[in-house]
């Protein structure tokens, strides 16, 4: 059989390798542009731009965020090298009051169950759900997909330190293969399938070939079969082949990356953009170094990406110092890394009109950029800022350093007078005399130390030195205390005991409220500019991927109807629930349980201007503020409960007395029933005793007719007879007696169910006058009449 003739066309597109079967692999290209463009010019455009841009050049705002990370870090001041013998102590204010601030602001963003939240446009339905939705997939995506104090905490500190923060986000879509699989004894229906999971893209082929395959194993024949039918069996057996795949899954993530000031390009007109809070600018965008594998596998040139001169260190003061922690070690020299800048600009592109562009180039911007792509994008960059203490009309604003950088060089020199004051006084200058003490052991001096002196007093006095670093002591501090005023936070917030700053309880709260008052307008202006806008560039990176989005959502949601991701709007009102306040927890606590007070004696109240849904938000803050967990885990949402019954009506005052007066007219009926009961068994059993009468004379009359003439009676047919009618008598009497035993206990229920607490007590049964004889006698004994011989029953 020929084996290339079995093979499906379909399967013949695999780009199998006829030598070993391995597929050829190909990395995803990107989107080419259509039309031709002049690469060089766009080159030497964005570069002339960006080598007068932050992050690029060397300039004062790069210095200066150089000099914050080195008082972060407590480097040596200018000068210190020259320095013996003498303190070199290092204030820490600058340290604390970074890592205070980062911890003040994250904390209350991040004890917010849902960080932001989606106002709909209009109040159709349609924009109502829409919003919700926005809301559930963004918030999932700050919280969990992104550790959201992991980037709250990098981007916080840059901002604190340095004077601007900045984070990136971006849509990461990839593609995970498994582990080889081998697949064995595939048929060429079997072959079609596979070939078709690969042009799905859930398949990859790692190694099989067209030609190598083998007969099937034949199954077993049922024993006694002849050969013929085994040789007819093998010639009817189908080639199959063992194909080694790949699974392969498509990833969707929303990355939000911090990124190194010293690896952010801005222009120096950059300021806030206060409609959107984003960033208003000529030019932005980053370097970072990646592996040309990296850039190939993007769709880039695979010629251009070759040529890109290999990385080196960055020599910025501001990088140098970071990696001074690592040993000036950066990690990018001796590897197959490049240099690449991605730029986003407005700009004409060969005449068109001016639109919006990410520009990638690599190589050196200064001396022979190289272009590699431009894609056009929405006008949301993707980067959102964050300044501490801003300065109007600007991006760059002031970091802590910036602030109190001259306090901390104040507090480090004068403790340092107070440290060699302290030494001189514990350790005062010595003079010897040497013509009678030996210099060598004066010199090397310790506790037990032998002198050799020709003098009794060892030829050494001391000069002692009055300890006055005390003076500086309250100076210092002073300064400290006032630190907080110009950063927000310090010492002074967590005291809890007036008495600790030498004020009253007044002044005191007085002092912390204003501090508190300084870091919510740094929340504030956080919540409506970088955070915000952090929002509508996750918005804006799933529009502008709707099949990528799609599938992000899916996962996400387990909701499998259409998404009309079309009809996001990263425009759409978004605000941040801060918890403005929350630094004062017991405040806040105190404020909110006051508040829940009033509701529920409103709520017992009637008035209607309380409802559950705002008891629910109350207790839900409640709960926030306390940080013990999420409010859902205490208090169900009012609106997520089933709809309450309708509520019963108001019982009747009467229901007692009609009720009572059912129960006596169903005893009354019970006992005229039984009344009639009682007549007609009456009736029944005398007319029983009249009809038998009536027999016997019957048939003793005719006993004595037949005797008289010879005739012979039959008085076994007379007793059968009447016990047959007896018999009938009997069964109705036992009858009636169930059907009365029955409605006594069903009356005996209803009243105990009705009335439980005072049942009224059922009359005693009448008792039965005794007409006759009881059952159990009449059939034993002998029945006797005055005109009738007695007869045995």
């Amino acid at each position: 059989m020929n084996a290339k003739t079995r093979i499906p066309t379909k399967y013949q597109k695999m780009n199998l390798n006829e030598n070993d079967g391995s597929t050829i692999a190909k990395g995803p290209m990107a989107k080419e542009n259509t039309k031709k463009v002049n690469e060089t010019e766009i080159a030497n455009r964005v570069a002339r731009m960006a080598q007068d841009a932050v992050g690029v050049s060397d300039t004062t705002i790069a210095a200066k965020q150089a000099e914050a990370f080195r008082m972060y870090m407590r480097k040596p001041l200018p000068g210190d090298e020259k320095i013996v013998g003498r303190s070199k102590y290092i204030s820490n204010v600058i340290q604390r009051s970074v890592d205070l601030s980062v911890g003040t602001v994250g904390r209350v963003f991040d004890t917010q169950r849902e960080p932001v939240s989606f106002q709909p446009n209009t109040g159709s339905p349609q924009d109502v759900a829409l919003a919700k939705q926005m809301t559930e997939v963004v918030n999932f995506i700050l919280r969990q997909k992104n550790k959201h104090f992991g980037f709250l905490e990098s981007w916080l500190k840059n901002g604190f330190m340095s004077g601007l923060g900045v984070v990136t986000v971006k849509l990461v879509s990839k593609v995970k293969e498994g582990l080889p699989e081998t697949r064995k004894g595939l048929t060429d229906e079997a072959l079609a399938q596979l070939n078709a999971e690969v042009d799905a893209g859930k398949l990859s082929i790692v190694k099989g070939s067209l030609t190598d395959y083998y007969d099937a194993p034949m199954p077993r024949l049922p024993p006694g079969a002849p050969p013929q039918l085994g040789m007819l069996a093998q010639t009817l057996m189908p080639k199959v082949r063992d194909i080694q795949v790949r699974k392969k899954t498509k990833l969707v993530d929303i990355v939000i990356d911090d990124l190194a000031p010293e690896d952010f390009i801005i222009s120096r007109d950059a300021k806030f953009d206060r409609q959107s809070g984003g960033i208003k600018s000529t030019i932005i965008g980053h370097k970072r170094v990646c592996t040309r594998s990296e850039l190939i596998a993007l769709g880039h040139d695979a010629a251009k990406v070759n040529e890109l001169p290999l990385a080196e260190d960055d020599k910025s003061e501001l990088a140098l110092e970071r990696s001074a922690v690592t040993d000036y070690d950066q990690g990018i020299t001796g590897s197959d890394k490049v240099q690449v800048y991605e730029v986003y600009t407005e700009m004409e592109i060969d005449g068109e009109q001016q639109r919006n562009y990410r520009i990638t180039l690599g190589g050196d911007l200064e001396s022979a950029p190289v272009y590699l792509s431009h894609t056009e994008v929405t006008h949301f960059y993707p980067y959102a800022a964050f300044c501490p203490y801003p300065v109007p009309n600007t991006l760059f604003g002031q970091g802590v350093a910036d602030r109190i950088g001259q306090e901390h060089s104040y507090i480090s020199k004068s403790q340092r007078f107070v440290f060699d004051d302290l030494a001189q006084s514990a350790n005062p200058m010595k003079v010897i005399n040497p013509n009678v003490t030996n210099v060598d052991d004066a010199l090397n001096m310790y506790p037990g130390a032998v002198i050799r002196s020709d003098d009794p007093t060892a030829g050494i006095s001391w000069v002692q030195r009055q300890f006055t670093g005390g003076n500086s002591m309250g100076v210092i501090d002073k300064v400290s205390s006032d630190l907080e005023m110009s950063v927000g936070v310090g010492p002074n917030m967590m005291a809890l005991n007036p008495s600790d700053m030498a004020e009253t309880a007044t002044a005191a709260s007085q002092r912390v409220n204003q501090s508190q008052t300084f870091m919510e307008s740094i929340c504030r202006g956080f919540a409506e500019q970088g955070y915000s806008y952090l929002v509508k560039l996750i918005v804006d990176a799933l529009v502008s991927n709707p099949e990528d989005a799609q599938l992000f959502i899916q996962r996400l949601t387990d909701q499998y109807q259409q998404i009309q991701i079309d009809q996001w709007d990263p425009n759409m009102d978004v605000s941040a629930n801060v918890a403005f306040g929350v630094m004062n927890k017991d405040f806040q606590a105190a404020a909110i349980s006051q508040i829940i007070n009033y509701q529920m004696q409103a709520k017992q109240a009637g008035m209607r201007f309380v409802t559950d849904e705002n008891i629910h938000a109350s207790m839900a803050a409640f709960v926030e503020n306390s940080g013990v967990g999420n409010a859902a885990m205490f208090f169900t949402d009012p609106t997520l409960l089933p709809p309450a019954p309708p509520p019963q009506p108001a019982p009747d005052p009467n229901a007692a007395v009609i009720e009572q007066m059912k129960i006596q007219g169903q005893i009354d009926l019970q006992i005229a029933q039984q009344k009639n009961d009682y007549e007609s068994r009456k009736m029944i059993v005398e007319y029983d005793f009249k009809r038998d009468a009536m027999a016997q004379d019957k048939y003793i009359a005719e006993a004595e007719i037949r005797a008289k003439y010879g005739a012979q009676v039959d008085i076994a047919r007379i007793n059968a007879e009447q016990a047959a009618t007896r018999n009938d008598v009997d069964i109705a009497m036992a009858q009636m007696d169930q059907q009365k035993e029955a409605m006594n206990q069903l009356a005996q229920i209803k009243m105990a169910e009705q009335q439980p607490q005072q049942a009224p007590e059922m009359p005693e049964q009448m008792p039965m006058e005794q007409t006759s004889m009881p059952y159990d006698v009449r059939y034993k004994t002998n029945y006797s009449s005055s005109k009738e011989p007695n007869i045995t029953k």
